[in-house]
């Protein structure tokens, strides 16, 4: 990976959390509620869940669409040795990796669906990095990339993360009801 890759990575990253975002979106959509969509964010549109258990299945979607990209990823990978398919890979595991180290703050996905499946709030947060890193590992290693690599693209995916993170406030609201 070069300075060649930077718009790959970005985009990768950018579609990320699309993705994931768009995933909570629709279960929402899909069990009835009007929800609003933000590039990092999601909710109701008025009102709230009429049971706990859809404000649950709402938040478990945007994790599932992470890992079903990376599981994605990593065997176009294995398959075709496509670094976009690998920049797929590595921004699905940074995603869900800050969003752990986020959850110190300030609880998310992975951490509420955690405790109210009575696992402890770190439970769920470890397995999705394990099986995201494991799989980014493996995908760097069918490509034979070596860590300056991987340190590359921690650094433009940390720019994305951050640009994505603080432009949100500025950013247009989906919200298909208003």
């Amino acid at each position: 990976m070069n300075w060649r890759h930077i718009p790959i990575v970005i985009i990768a990253t950018l579609i990320t959390y699309l993705l994931h975002e768009g995933a909570h979106w629709a279960m929402g959509e899909a069990l009835g509620y009007d929800m609003w969509m933000k590039i990092n964010s999601v909710g109701l549109a008025t009102g709230a869940y009429r049971a706990e258990w859809h404000g649950q299945l709402v938040g478990a979607a945007g994790p599932l669409m992470t890992i079903m990209q990376g599981l994605v990823a990593f065997v176009l990978v294995r398959r075709h040795k496509t670094i976009t398919a690998f920049a797929f890979l590595f921004a699905a595991f940074m995603m869900r990796f800050a969003a752990m180290l986020i959850s110190l703050k300030n609880p998310n996905d992975e951490a509420a669906v955690s405790e109210w499946l009575g696992l402890g709030p770190w439970t769920l947060h470890i397995m999705v990095v394990a099986l995201l890193l494991f799989l980014t590992l493996q995908g760097g290693k069918a490509l034979k990339l070596g860590w300056r690599s991987y340190g590359f693209a921690y650094v433009v995916v940390s720019l994305a993360i951050t640009v994505i993170v603080f432009s949100e406030p500025h950013l247009p609201m989906l919200n298909l009801y208003d």
